[in-house]
């Protein structure tokens, strides 16, 4: 607890992070952010995740005056994890701190290893926002101005009777209830999902003054931090403190313009590989493979100059000469791309199509065939599917195609920006028949 006059409340947040079953959205982070600087006069805001969201055990308590847990779990299994915990929380509780458990999608055991308090929990079979308040309570603020946005209202049973109940489902099962532990207090909430952010500053600006008078910022011996009543070493430090952020802040506003700089100029024509379709994809694949190296000519736009509008293969890709269906090693060109899929028996027939179309009319045999695609391109390119089927794959070796994701060109372009390969290293791996071999 804090004893200074003038020091601030600290503020524990709980698996407050982004991502995962926490803060699902950009916006929940920002609003968490903005909140924090809001209240930032009165409360000295520590975060911190436990180990089934990432985090470490055991907790780092700081002492906290007030400590709010998002408990939403990525690991529903560990049950050994933080079992200790509840004992640091516990010695919390009774020095007067106040706890509050946003209870979301949980176990039993993580609320146990947490708090020491024992509860039964199960779905509700009730929509979360019909949950209806128990008489007077000094929450009615909060579920006044959010009880719409409460995302998860687990049922829970076997409530000890000194406990008080101060939410119910309209089935008549509790969903939200208070622990007291001598001078402190500690209180089960729903979940209220990515508006948890609004739910703690609305409990710290207008519960806490009704629930816990103790634990509210008193700023009248706020005079006894201005630098009038500091001790020479306060305020050498002080001093020292302004500085590193000043310093900090010029740093990294210097860092922020080159790196914002840096992504208009280089990240976002490589984003467009593995992001786009249609003709921004064909523009950033025809982009990538001329940073290999490769001379690449846009048969659609050569056919439009001489009058031609039948579609036929998007490009010619060459080596070491300008691309021309005359000269042999010349890769005939197709691109694909599935929002959700991967690469149809169509698409692979429909290169081999134009690849016999050009060997007849150029009268060269020795053409060869890319594919590339991006496939199931909803989801991020790293956990991608496999895009290319065994009978593809095995078809494309006799038939003399390489086959390739956009993810693989991306990887390509980033390791010959690293310099780990050359680009002469690049354009021998399309020479080969197959999948693109890294």
């Amino acid at each position: 607890m804090s004893t200074s006059l003038a020091a601030k409340l600290r503020v524990l947040l709980v698996d407050f992070i982004p991502g995962g079953v926490c803060l699902q959205t950009q916006d929940a982070v920002n609003k968490l952010s903005l909140i924090t600087g809001a209240l930032g006069d009165r409360y000295e805001f520590h975060r911190t995740a436990t180990a089934w969201n990432g985090g470490n055990a055991p907790l780092e308590l700081n002492n906290a005056d007030i400590v709010f847990i998002n408990a939403n779990y990525s690991d529903l299994e560990s049950s050994s994890l933080h079992t200790n915990e509840h004992r640091n929380l516990q010695r919390l509780l009774k020095n007067g701190s106040a706890v509050f458990v946003f209870v979301g999608n949980s176990r039993p055991f993580h609320i146990e290893n947490l708090t020491g308090v024992h509860i039964a929990l199960s779905p509700s079979e009730n929509s979360p926002t019909s949950c209806k308040l128990q008489g007077e309570t000094p929450l009615e603020s909060l579920f006044a101005k959010l009880g719409n946005r409460i995302a998860i209202a687990p049922r829970i049973t076997n409530c000890d009777p000194s406990w008080s109940v101060f939410l119910k489902s309209p089935s008549g099962h509790s969903t939200g209830f208070f622990v007291p532990f001598d001078s402190g207090r500690c209180t089960f909430l729903p979940s209220f999902g990515n508006s948890v952010p609004e739910a703690v500053e609305e409990i710290l600006t207008n519960v806490l003054p009704v629930f816990c008078p103790h634990l509210v910022y008193d700023d009248k011996f706020k005079w006894l931090e201005e630098p009038t009543f500091l001790m020479p070493s306060l305020a050498e430090l002080r001093f020292k403190r302004e500085k590193a952020r000043q310093d900090y802040e010029a740093a990294d506003t210097d860092l922020k313009a080159k790196y914002d700089l840096e992504r208009t100029n280089v990240q976002e024509q490589w984003n467009q590989l593995l992001a786009s379709s249609g003709r921004e994809l064909e523009r950033a694949i025809q982009r990538a493979l001329e940073f290999f190296g490769f001379r690449v000519t846009d048969v659609d736009q050569l056919l439009k100059l001489k009058g031609v509008s039948t579609h036929e293969e998007d490009l010619w890709v060459a080596d070491g000469f300008e691309p021309d269906p005359s000269v042999a090693g010349l890769l005939i060109t197709e691109i694909k791309s599935s929002e959700r899929g991967t690469t149809k028996e169509d698409d692979y027939s429909q290169l081999v199509k134009y690849m016999n179309r050009r060997k007849t009319e150029y009268k060269n045999s020795e053409l060869r065939g890319l594919l590339v695609i991006n496939h199931a391109y909803a989801v991020p390119a790293n956990i991608r599917p496999k895009a290319f089927s065994e009978a593809v794959v095995r078809d494309s070796l006799s038939d003399r195609i390489c086959l390739a994701t956009t993810w693989d060109l991306f990887r390509l372009g980033q390791n010959l920006l690293a310099r780990t390969i050359s680009s002469d290293q690049i354009r021998v791996l399309f020479k080969s028949d197959g999948e693109l071999r890294l």
